[in-house]
Formats: C-alpha cells, sequence, structure tokens
C-alpha cells in the first residue's frame, strides 16, 4: 500500500476521538509514541514532510483537536495531556489499522527500511 492508498483509506474515516466527520490527519508523535516505537524495536523516523514519525504513523481526528481549539495536540494542550484526556496516540493507530485494515507499524517499518528489526505486539490480521 502507498501513501495515497492509506491517507485515502483514512480520509474516509471518522474522527478518532468524537466520530465527527470532519478530519485532519494528524501525524502522531511525541507523548506515548518513542515508547510504542521501541516497543515494536523500531526508530522514529521522520516522514517526508517532517511531520510525526512517518506518513504511516497517521490517525484522522478532528481539526479541533488537531490543530484549531484549545484542546489541539499540535497547539494549546500538547501531547502529554491531550493523551491524558483522548486516550494514546499509538492506541488510536492500532484502532485505525483495524478499520483499514494494515498493519501501521508494519507499515512505517517498511517505508523508513526497518522491517527487519520489527516486532509487531500481537499478530497483525492484515500485512502492510
Amino acid at each position: 500500500m502507498n501513501k495515497r492508498e492509506l491517507w485515502d483509506k483514512i480520509g474516509r474515516l471518522n474522527c478518532q476521538v468524537t466520530g465527527s466527520a470532519s478530519i485532519s490527519i494528524h501525524h502522531c508523535q511525541g507523548g506515548t509514541m518513542s515508547v510504542a516505537l521501541t516497543a515494536r524495536n523500531l526508530n522514529g523516523t521522520k516522514g517526508l514532510g517532517l511531520r510525526g514519525y512517518s506518513d504511516a504513523l497517521v490517525i484522522p481526528i478532528h481539526p479541533e483537536l488537531h490543530y484549531a481549539g484549545p484542546d489541539a495536540i499540535d497547539g494549546h494542550m500538547g501531547r502529554t495531556s491531550w493523551e491524558l484526556k483522548y486516550g494514546h496516540q499509538c492506541d488510536h493507530l492500532d484502532a485505525v489499522g483495524e478499520l483499514v485494515e494494515c498493519d501501521l507499524w508494519a507499515l512505517h517499518a517498511l517505508w523508513t527500511g526497518q522491517s527487519e528489526r520489527y516486532t509487531p505486539l500481537k499478530t497483525p490480521s492484515k500485512k502492510p
């Protein structure tokens, strides 16, 4: 799966937090992400747009929770407080992966040249 195919699928999902159809694609980073990557024997490599760890580690969230509102993860609230209130980004990633039938962590490993070192935490239902 390439970036366009992945983002097309994710773009059709509702917000992972509110269920709203109005979404923005958030590159997961900071907060618990470094621990989640380390647990999978992966490095956090920036994506081409230098946002987040890669273009595979993204979730759909409402713009108010992404960048525009007082609870924005990339704004006023910050990642640690956001995760305490709305859940860990890595858990949202796992849920999105199930919805798009793709192991997003394995896709990150593939796109960043880390496939041989990737250690899944559970058996994924689908391959990247």
